[in-house]
């Protein structure tokens, strides 16, 4: 389990909320003044008070939750082809699939996108405007730029027809899980909109170039059709995907419906790099998903012809995506490798070890810089707790209060791929082995402590 600065920032958030401060803004976005939803705290607060402050706790929360998106991706599919064989197949392609294992996994905001657009995929396909605006509204949550599909739902109930139905009741849902962006607007003086109009003035400070950004899409669509068919091996993953698109279009007569709303879900994507020319490893958040439909589309239109190649597609896929699960583990939202909860808390333990009953300092080379934020929860949350400088925060500024007294021990513990932080790193172990001796090293995965 990866557990780093962002993990920790949003622990001592969750933990706020039981504490009675309540959130009206969530975790930071890109944009400097613009923050996601408050939801993504109020969740893991809920976790993390019945784990007692213990991250893994809160990653179960994550993982039964993504486990609960089947359920609606279930009935979207068995409404389709009103075939259970073809619906339980699309539930093991989506268990199986490692960018939806890895969001899974993943303790951060993206990875309830998951679970809320598949409620929004099925409110799409039954012209359900309740269900559909619950979707959109949760997706916006716990991820802003999810936004986007707001302009792609008007685009689909333009061209499908608006449900007379639910109108009313659509727009409250949307107002409420909305509501706190209005709130925070109102109580930070609109910082949130005059960040937003000054991301799309450098945005377009140098003109509107399309090729990039539709560079970037394909990139975006490359990813998903990789980690979602075949992920050892990105050749053979493009290759089937060609296969797929093919089979897709050559049964779109028979089957309009359902191949249509993929290719929908696929080429609305684009609208988020129409906004921004930025990418991220998570920018097609939920949109594995079409590919997903695509792929069973392709399964199902097969096995009129020949149930074996249907049969021998679908075993491929999975294989693919379960060796990869198996062998590959997190890999694809590693953003510090190295920085794994077991390791963090090996370290912790060995402090209080070699400490013994006497007091002891800590520093650390952080990514980001000075910013011991995984530290000091770390700290906070192991009992007895830290028996120096009790950290108390998780602004970066005054997480370990400086002190003239020296300590019996002092600690110095170095994260892998620190960034910038290299040079600042090395200058800091010279220092302190000019300072005072070296008297011991231990490594943990690829945290290093030093001690002094």
């Amino acid at each position: 389990m990866l557990f780093m600065y962002d993990q920790a920032r949003d622990a001592f958030a969750a933990q706020e909320i039981l504490l009675g401060n309540l959130k009206v803004t969530g975790p930071p976005t890109d944009i400097g003044s613009l923050f996601h939803g408050p939801l993504y705290y109020y969740f893991l607060s809920i976790f993390y008070g019945l784990g007692r402050g213990d991250p893994r706790m809160a990653l179960f929360g994550i993982i039964i939750t993504n486990l609960l998106a089947a359920i609606p991706f279930f009935i979207l599919v068995q409404k389709t082809y009103s075939k259970k064989w073809v619906a339980t197949v699309a539930l093991l392609l989506y268990i199986a699939s490692f960018e939806m294992v890895s969001y899974a996994r993943w303790l951060s905001n993206p990875a309830l996108v998951i679970p809320a657009i598949s409620l929004w995929l099925l409110g799409l396909k039954q012209k359900n405007l309740v269900l559909t605006a619950l979707g959109l509204g949760l997706c916006i949550q716990f991820q802003f730029f999810m936004l986007y599909l707001a302009p792609l739902t008007f685009v689909y109930f333009f061209l499908s027809g608006f449900p007379k139905k639910g109108r009313l009741k659509s727009f409250l849902v949307l107002v409420f899980l909305l509501s706190s962006f209005l709130m925070a607007e109102i109580k930070f003086k609109f910082q949130g909109i005059l960040g937003l109009l000054a991301f799309f003035t450098r945005e377009n400070s140098t003109g509107f170039d399309l090729i990039p950004r539709l560079n970037h899409y394909l990139e975006s669509l490359r990813g998903l059709f990789v980690y979602n068919l075949f992920p050892p091996y990105p050749e053979i993953a493009l290759i089937l995907a060609a296969l797929i698109i093919l089979i897709n279009i050559w049964g779109v007569k028979k089957f309009r419906g359902p191949i249509g709303f993929a290719f929908f879900i696929l080429a609305g994507h684009f609208l988020v790099f129409l906004l921004s020319n930025t990418m991220h490893i998570f920018i097609g958040v939920g949109i594995g998903f079409a590919v997903i439909l695509l792929t069973i589309n392709a399964i199902y239109i097969l096995s009129l012809k020949s149930k074996l190649l249907a049969l021998v597609l679908l075993l491929v896929i999975l294989s693919g995506n379960l060796y990869t699960i198996f062998t590959h583990q997190q890999s694809l939202f590693k953003v510090q490798k190295g920085m794994l909860l077991k390791d963090e808390m090996a370290l912790v333990e060995k402090t209080y070890e070699l400490a013994g009953n006497n007091q002891f300092s800590l520093n650390a080379v952080t990514n980001p810089y000075l910013y011991p934020t995984t530290w000091a929860y770390l700290y906070k949350k192991r009992p007895p707790f830290y028996r120096g400088l009790t950290p108390y925060t998780y602004a970066g500024q005054n997480v370990f209060p400086m002190s003239d007294q020296k300590r019996d021990l002092e600690f110095l513990v170095v994260e892998p791929e620190v960034g910038a932080a290299d040079s600042w790193a090395n200058q800091l172990i010279d220092a302190e082995k000019r300072r005072h001796d070296l008297k011991r090293e231990f490594k943990f995965g690829e945290l290093i402590l030093l001690v002094f």
